[in-house]
């Protein structure tokens, strides 16, 4: 695991610990195992972006602090846009691909 990917794992660990998540409520929320979250903050395999996304919302914290773009852990989204970006997030493609058309984003 490169210095970068190990920095996001410690984001991702430190905010658990800050709003009180263990490893099977990640899991919980995340729709997974408790194993895979384990190997997941091994880097075993490292998440995805889509899976940071989700992972962001989950936590409540923005996906650029768990990137490390910035220090602060605030999400600029209200409730219900966090909502709308966690329902995209988990849809298929075909839903991806459909929501960017009709919002003109290539």
């Amino acid at each position: 695991m490169s210095k970068y990917e190990q920095e996001i794992i410690n984001r991702i660990k430190d905010q658990m610990k800050m709003k009180g998540f263990t490893q099977d409520k990640l899991a919980n929320s995340l729709g997974t195992k408790q194993y895979n979250v384990s190997r997941m903050l091994d880097g075993k395999p490292f998440p995805s972006l889509d899976q940071l996304e989700l992972i962001a919302a989950v936590l409540d914290c923005s996906l650029q602090y768990l990137l490390g773009l910035r220090e602060e852990t605030y999400t600029e989204l209200s409730p219900e846009a966090a909502r709308i970006a966690h329902a995209y997030v988990n849809s298929e493609d075909v839903i991806k691909v459909l929501v960017k058309r009709v919002l003109n984003i290539d």
